[in-house]
């Protein structure tokens, strides 16, 4: 009878171990589909519309949607952090940019310090100030298309951290322009969910 409990015990971790690699397997292969996606949308860019991001930078909330992070000169896309909601969106103004984020474990809302940042039409370029370090750091927007926005770099608000290795890595985001909740984000009557 013993044999027998310890089989079905072992064949059962066995089943789930398969299912959590199958999990494992799904959420793996979604994120590379959405890498191809954005490296797909980088390829097809000819030219960004500088006048149309402006106007979407000063007049939206920007929201980040996707991660890869560059590991031995390719792009490794990232899960999200487990019970970390993160960022509710990017305001910016004619010369600062501010981060939205959700801390755990309050679901509050809160508002990063100022941020300064220029954009650089001819490069196109977004260069933001770090607020801990002596830095500049740089991001190429590689796609615009008016919802859309993916950026190569390192942008403030996002990046700016406090490890010796802040200026080494890079990163490649999509971001999504939310044309709903930058008036609740400037107001504070932005909750967690809200798209």
């Amino acid at each position: 009878m013993k044999k027998i409990l310890l089989t079905l015990a072992v064949m059962a971790m066995v089943a789930v171990s398969c299912q959590r690699e199958d999990e494992q397997g799904d959420w793996r292969i979604e994120l590379d589909i959405e890498l191809e996606n954005v490296l797909g949308k980088i390829e097809q860019t000819t030219e960004v519309d500088d006048a149309l991001l402006t106007d979407a930078l000063l007049n939206y909330a920007i929201r980040p949607i996707f991660l890869a992070i560059e590991k031995d000169g390719e792009w490794e896309a990232t899960p999200p952090a487990p019970g970390i909601p993160g960022c509710c969106g990017l305001v910016f103004y004619e010369t600062e940019v501010f981060e939205y984020y959700i801390k755990v474990p309050d679901d509050k809302v809160y508002r990063s310090d100022a941020y300064a940042y220029h954009y650089d039409a001819t490069t196109n370029t977004l260069y933001s100030e770090s607020t801990i370090h002596d830095y500049t750091y740089s991001c190429e927007v590689k796609y615009f298309d008016g919802s859309s926005l993916i950026i190569e770099g390192l942008l403030a608000p996002l990046d700016d951290i406090y490890n010796d290795f802040y200026a080494d890595r890079k990163f490649l985001r999509e971001l999504k322009v939310n044309k709903e909740i930058r008036k609740s984000l400037e107001d504070g009557t932005y909750t967690p969910g809200q798209q």
